[in-house]
């Protein structure tokens, strides 16, 4: 088995260059092919790389529908097991992919598919949530700590998307409180978005979030 594997890892190298190659070219069809008859052929997963560079190619063309698409069908594929019971960015194929496929979504503008994703991914427990309700009468909190700015971006759409559509008038009342900082203990490639502030916090008084308290 283990030289099985070897040799899965030569041939998944080479797809990696060649789907970089399309990418250059920005030839996303032929990526996506390519991908696509490697898990036809192999039953694995890609390498995470060659899903990256291609999420690349179709955020560019604009076509965020088909990198949620890819990123579900990869996702779906059995990995391997994982030694580490935490995750990170090194140590989880799964977070590194939603990472990448929603920074190259929200790098192109497409921030519904970026903010579909992101839904996925921590409906998975892949990527954090960000909502901490410490307060129940006063505010609704949402911590972007720990996040790149991409990530952040979904964070808080999502969770206002949240916190408006909830049916309790008494939570609809709260100031919404955004924490913003440097993020000095976050881990790479997931650092705060407000990288170059200080640490503090931005507050939406309820009367001025587009909610009426009447």
């Amino acid at each position: 088995m283990k030289s099985l594997n070897r040799e899965y890892d030569k041939l998944s190298r080479a797809l990696t260059a060649a789907v970089l190659a399309l990418e250059i070219q920005g030839q996303y069809a032929w990526a996506i092919r390519a991908i696509d008859d490697w898990i036809e052929w192999s039953g694995r997963r890609p390498a995470k790389e060659a899903i990256f560079s291609a999420c690349l190619i179709l955020a560019a063309r604009g076509i965020g529908s088909k990198v949620v698409a890819l990123v579900n069908k990869v996702i779906n594929i059995p990995g391997r097991r994982r030694r580490n019971k935490i995750l990170t960015y090194d140590t989880s194929f799964e977070m590194a992919l939603y990472t990448e496929a929603i920074t190259s979504l929200h790098n192109r503008g497409l921030y519904e598919s970026a903010d579909e994703l992101y839904v996925n991914a921590i409906s998975k427990g892949f990527l954090p949530f960000s909502i901490m309700e410490l307060s129940p009468i006063s505010e609704f909190k949402v911590d972007p700590h720990g996040m790149n700015r991409a990530i952040a971006h979904s964070t808080v759409r999502v969770s206002l998307q949240h916190f408006v559509q909830s049916k309790n008038k008494g939570k609809l009342e709260r100031d919404v409180l955004i924490v913003t900082g440097k993020g000095s203990n976050s881990q790479k490639h997931l650092r705060s978005a407000r990288g170059t502030e200080n640490a503090g916090r931005r507050v939406l008084p309820s009367n001025q979030h587009g909610i009426s308290t009447k």
